[in-house]
């Protein structure tokens, strides 16, 4: 028998485990008090999602832009890469063009004003190329937006971490637009962020929840992912904001205290490939638990750079 037919038998059984596995870990998680829930929501936003491949504005924030689209807010998506490194059995070149193609679906789906390629080689995404900076940095002098998300800086892919770090000096080297207004929310992918980081939630309804989840079949290049445990993941997240079906999660900072992040990252040696990206039935457990107590202790940092003592000396959750 073959690993694809071993696969597709135990996938169901797999699913089953997932469940019981997260509904555990998101019950016993710690839990704020007040966190800000669809306050972002303006009708004059002018927002920039940098996502790194097609498929992580959604994973991160469908439900989000789907909202946005409902507010007519002015939404423009930069992709980082050129979307050549998914599993697939069509050459590089097909492959480019398929994924471009589901990008310019999600720009109808989600309205989306205008969608900006940059494409660097998927998975070379490197902050030390003064070329990605410069080219971020002329995105969003052009478009001067009000808020932009990213990837959060604690992720187990190589190309969302240097995106995200890519962009935090981006908005460094900006001196002729008031960065200061810019709201910066950083989105979760294939690192399911630590509860005490979380500081924004978007709460979605049955009908906003089911509109996300059909977004997904958009994705027809990328039959080796499991988008059902992120799907999993967002109805688990509800338990931080009891309202809605499903729920979007944030962690909301300002650029000087998340480029202080990025440093501590980059001085004490962070590797997203320390761990496991979260990626379908069959490693959702292993991307919980694998470096956990590593992932804690940055986390942890993190938390202290990002919110100050306070925030920092807050008991660390291990989230397994």
């Amino acid at each position: 028998m073959n690993k694809s037919k071993i696969k597709k038998i135990l996938k169901k059984p797999m699913s089953i485990v997932n469940r019981i596995y997260t509904k555990y870990v998101y019950f016993r998680c710690p839990k704020k008090d007040i966190y800000d829930v669809d306050h972002l929501m303006e009708l004059n936003d002018k927002v920039i999602v940098f996502a790194p491949h097609v498929d992580d504005e959604t994973i991160g924030l469908g439900g989000t832009l789907l909202k946005y689209k409902e507010k007519l807010s002015e939404v423009y998506i930069v992709y980082i890469t050129d979307g050549s490194g998914a599993t697939t059995d069509l050459n590089e070149d097909e492959l480019i063009k398929v994924r471009k193609n589901e990008a310019q679906t999600l720009k109808e789906i989600y309205g989306i004003r205008d969608i900006i390629y940059l494409d660097y080689k998927d998975s070379k995404v490197n902050y030390r190329d003064d070329k990605l900076i410069r080219d971020i940095k002329g995105v969003v002098e052009d478009l001067n937006p009000t808020i932009i998300y990213m990837p959060f800086l604690i992720d187990s892919h190589i190309d969302h971490y240097n995106t995200s770090i890519a962009v935090l000096k981006a908005l460094e080297n900006i001196d002729n637009i008031d960065k200061k207004n810019i709201k910066i929310l950083c989105y979760q992918v294939n690192s399911p962020i630590m509860p005490e980081l979380i500081t924004n939630i978007t709460a979605l309804t049955k009908e906003q929840f089911e509109n996300k989840k059909r977004v997904f079949r958009v994705f027809t290049s990328q039959w080796a992912m499991g988008f059902d445990v992120f799907i999993l993941l967002d109805e688990r997240q509800k338990i931080y904001y009891k309202k809605g079906v499903a729920a979007e999660v944030f962690v909301k900072a300002d650029l000087d205290s998340l480029a202080k992040a990025s440093k501590y990252l980059i001085e004490n040696n962070y590797n997203p490939l320390d761990y496991v990206q979260l990626s379908g039935e069959f490693n959702l457990i292993k991307a919980f638990r694998n470096n956990k107590d590593k992932k804690k202790e940055f986390s942890r940092k993190v938390n202290e750079i990002l919110f100050g003592e306070e925030g920092g000396s807050n008991k660390m959750s291990h989230l397994t």
